[in-house]
């Protein structure tokens, strides 16, 4: 009897008005017990499942929104895209970093809604900067850690593990590391992990020229005569502009837009730019505006666009 009653569309109207009128008082607690109770009977709209996703991130209940939003997924109820938007969201309030940088990784491989890319992107940058300023280290010392590096163990570590470890290097100003960086430099293929590889060298002084591999060409570079990555082009005149455009036009979607900048600035460091810094900031702005539905109303050389999206393509994590 009460599930007919319950299925009935009368009864399903009113329970979705409370559960409006609970959420629009800020009673997140109530939201959530009527939530539940409304989900037994009847399948969640994408707005109501916004909602218990705010009010338990309200109570700082992530580690049920990492639980619900793993179900959902697993069982391929609802929207894909806004249960994984809430684990990494939750993951990143919990300071679970190295985690919402693997999912994203594991994300970037697959073919994604640009708009949600982006999304992404941008938890990614956040998490990766906030193992950069320091927030978080893991408990074992890196001392214990890399005690035992070697070449062949260098390259078995997963792409963050890398990425840290050459962080850390530089932090430290370990130079210690300095031929071992050298001679698996060439074989690397991770265009993130050449660019922090060829960084740490320049910190070593190293003065020596060396081979690495970026969008499919071998180059070579003598690392201490590298500039600094915020002193390259890409990064003073092309991200600059872009930025510039966009804090005018769409200041709520500066953020996410820079973290896909930033990570092909560093994907592309040190090669030189094959287009004026004017064209890429059009292509840059057009390329962005368009993964939002949003017409830049400029139209780029399209030999420019298609490099643009050969970085972001470069990009895609090889881990």
């Amino acid at each position: 009897m009460d599930n007919n009653i319950l299925s009935h569309r009368r009864f399903q109207k009113k329970m979705e008005q409370d559960l409006h009128a609970l959420y629009e008082q800020g009673n997140a607690q109530g939201f959530i017990m009527r939530f539940k109770e409304y989900e037994r009977h009847h399948p969640a709209s994408t707005t109501l499942t916004e909602y218990f996703y705010k009010s338990l991130g309200d109570e700082g209940r992530y580690d049920d929104i990492i639980d619900y939003s793993l179900i959902q997924m697993n069982e391929g109820f609802g929207n894909y895209d806004l249960h994984m938007k809430n684990l990494l969201e939750a993951l990143l309030s919990q300071g679970r970093y190295y985690e919402v940088i693997e999912f994203s990784d594991q994300l970037m491989q697959e073919e994604l809604p640009q708009e949600f890319r982006i999304e992404v992107a941008a938890l990614r940058h956040r998490a990766k900067k906030a193992l950069d300023d320091k927030e978080v280290r893991p408990d074992e010392s890196y001392d214990e850690t890399y005690q035992d590096m070697d070449e062949e163990s260098f390259c078995e570590m997963p792409l963050h593990a890398r990425l840290d470890f050459l962080k850390h290097l530089m932090d430290t100003g370990d130079e210690s590391y300095r031929v071992l960086i050298k001679n698996v430099l060439a074989s690397e293929q991770n265009p993130e992990t050449i660019t922090f590889m060829l960084l740490y060298l320049k910190m070593c002084g190293e003065d020596q020229a060396v081979r690495f591999y970026k969008m499919g060409s071998e180059e070579e570079a003598i690392p201490t005569l590298l500039p600094d990555i915020e002193e390259t082009e890409m990064y003073v005149k092309v991200r600059n502009d872009v930025l510039e455009h966009l804090e005018d036009r769409m200041p709520e979607f500066a953020e996410a837009a820079d973290s896909m900048l930033i990570a092909h600035i560093i994907g592309v460091y040190p090669l030189d730019l094959p287009y004026d810094h004017e064209n890429l900031a059009d292509a840059y702005l057009h390329e962005l505006l368009r993964m939002v539905n949003v017409d830049s109303g400029t139209e780029p050389t399209p030999e420019v666009l298609d490099w643009v999206r050969s970085i972001e393509r470069l990009m895609s994590p090889s881990d």
